[in-house]
């Protein structure tokens, strides 16, 4: 045990602690104060030595917790009794901070060995407020998470005087730990969309449950081994293929793909959302082309309404909305690609499979007949779509069964590019980590959306560690 400072904190500090912790009668405060420490950092090379006021509080456990530690205690490695060592482990951890200075609990943990033979493995207790990141308590664990989650790695470390290193060990480890422990036996719809997470085509595949609105999985790229990544996790979390009746995605093919070989069961659905994306896409296209092409007046209807033609018209500002009934959407091509698309997007009001069914192939009629006396910026954009429209039917009409939609998805995007800016400069464990963090529904034992320190008195009053040397899992006694 380290040398206690000669001034104490006082009593009614510690007994604030006592509380805090829930020590209970097994382990007693045996000192407190405050004091300057040296501590060391090393960065391309250079070492650096720093000092830093921190203020400390020092516990020890009972002898009658120790003997229960030998009396009940088990080797976490062959199960067999085990016997003292000594007091020789000395931890510290960092607790919430007082009056703005950093705050660690000290403590001097007692070690244990196997009697075994064959095993002699060393194991020490756990401290009840030590959290699984292990340097950290339980509370501040809470405090880190929360933190990270509103600001970032970044703003969290700047808030909380934590190095960012350490900020992203913990929540890495404790996001990996629960996101371990998620059950996926009963998913039965899967979602998956593309997000772009920096320059240069640098995406992920995000995979969801889309009937509990959460993200059950994120790959780096966007191609049909993504679904083969998803499906060795999902052995981790007891996900059962053959559960999956529908797979909600775009029109990708590498999606595609993918589905067909390791879901060969499931249903595909393509997204509404990416159906009008795609005709949206060659509703633009035409614009612009026929904005170099067309005479002054068509152009006045077609330079700045850029806006008007990917809109819904109940989504039109007020002066979109004048500009909009100026215009005669018949008169030019641009104005017939943006009928093609609402027609389209009528489709999905139709209320059985079967009406859908037969209003969207008149509608390929129909664009097929415009494409017959049509410049070629308009019928080799239009015959691309309807050729799309035409292979995809069975995907496009299977929402009708279904009616699944990638929402969830589509509303996270607006949201994700808060992540992004969050996860500037992380690589994709970073970004995925505060993707499950936001959006995996994870169970930490504690209400992320709660007030803080809800983590204080839940956990268990003595544990055992293996020594680091095993790097062997912790088992709980009794």
């Amino acid at each position: 045990m380290r040398p206690r400072h000669k001034h104490g904190l006082g009593p009614d500090f510690e007994a604030l602690v006592r509380e805090q912790l829930d020590l209970g009668e097994r382990w007693r405060i045996c000192g407190s104060g405050v004091e300057e420490i040296e501590r060391k950092s090393k960065r391309e090379g250079i070492e650096a030595v720093t000092k830093e006021t921190v203020a400390y509080c020092e516990i020890e456990a009972s002898e009658g917790l120790k003997d229960a530690a030998v009396d009940a205690g088990r080797c976490p490695g062959c199960g067999g009794e085990l016997r003292r060592r000594g007091n020789r482990d000395e931890r510290s951890w960092r607790h919430l901070s007082v009056l703005g200075k950093p705050f660690e609990i000290r403590a001097t943990l007692m070690r244990l060995q196997c009697l075994s033979d064959k095993c002699g493995r060393y194991c020490s207790m756990q401290a009840p407020w030590e959290s699984p990141s292990k340097h950290f308590t339980l509370a501040q664990e809470e405090v880190v998470l929360k933190q990270v989650m509103e600001s970032g790695f970044s703003g969290a470390a700047l808030l909380l005087a934590i190095a960012a290193t350490s900020l992203h060990k913990l929540v890495g480890r404790r996001v990996e730990l629960a996101h371990a422990a998620q059950d996926w036996s009963c998913v039965t719809a899967v979602g998956v969309d593309d997000y772009a997470i920096g320059e240069g085509h640098e995406y992920v595949s995000i995979f969801s449950d889309i009937i509990t609105r959460r993200v059950l999985f994120v790959a780096a790229g966007r191609s049909h081994e993504t679904f083969k990544l998803f499906l060795e996790e999902g052995r981790k979390h007891r996900f059962r293929p053959d559960n999956v009746v529908y797979i909600s995605m775009d029109m990708g093919t590498g999606y595609i793909k993918g589905a067909m070989l390791n879901f060969p069961r499931a249903v595909i659905v393509f997204d509404k959302f990416h159906v009008i994306k795609l005709a949206n896409d060659k509703v633009d296209q035409i614009r612009r082309a026929e904005l170099g092409k067309a005479t002054a007046a068509i152009r006045g209807h077609l330079k700045g309404n850029r806006w008007i033609y990917l809109k819904n018209a109940a989504n039109l500002t007020e002066k979109e909305k004048v500009r909009f009934s100026r215009i005669d959407m018949s008169s030019f091509w641009a104005g017939r690609a943006y009928q093609i698309r609402v027609a389209l997007q009528s489709v999905y009001a139709y209320p059985d499979k079967d009406r859908a069914r037969s209003r969207l192939k008149a509608l390929i009629r129909w664009v097929r007949r415009l494409c017959k006396d049509a410049p070629a910026y308009f019928s080799v954009p239009m015959r691309s779509l309807t050729g799309t429209l035409e292979e995809r039917a069975d995907g496009i009409l299977s929402h009708w069964d279904s009616k699944l939609t990638n929402a969830f998805h589509e509303g996270m995007h607006s949201a994700y590019s808060a992540v992004k800016r969050k996860a500037r400069g992380l690589s994709f464990n970073g970004t995925r980590t505060l993707l499950y963090l936001h959006y995996g529904k994870l169970d930490f034992g504690f209400d992320l959306n709660a007030t803080l320190h809800s983590s204080l008195k839940q956990a268990p009053s003595l544990r055992l560690t293996p020594s680091t040397t095993t790097k062997s899992a912790a088992r709980e006694i009794a």
